[in-house]
């Protein structure tokens, strides 16, 4: 199971990744970009979302507490380089 959270916790970090630089480009009005990470950013989350759900059915809160955790993460790392 640790590894499992582990795993949860590293899909947070890249789905936050890619909708932190989404957001970035833009309010920098790169609509190519945009578009682009838009678009990943759509597949990995509902990849992620339906990998969760299939791993984690009756594992309670934790599963939802190492994605938060790793959108945290992916969130403060993108604005920190900002």
């Amino acid at each position: 199971m640790l590894l499992k959270l582990l795993l949860i916790f590293l899909a947070g970090l890249i789905s936050d990744l890619l909708v932190t630089r989404y957001t970035r480009a833009v309010s920098e009005k790169r609509p190519l970009l945009a578009a682009s990470l838009s678009t990943a950013s759509t597949v990995c989350n509902l990849t992620f979302v339906s990998l969760i759900l299939a791993w984690t059915e009756n594992s309670g809160i934790a599963p939802i507490a190492a994605f938060a955790g790793g959108s945290w993460l992916g969130t403060y790392v993108t604005l920190r380089q900002a």
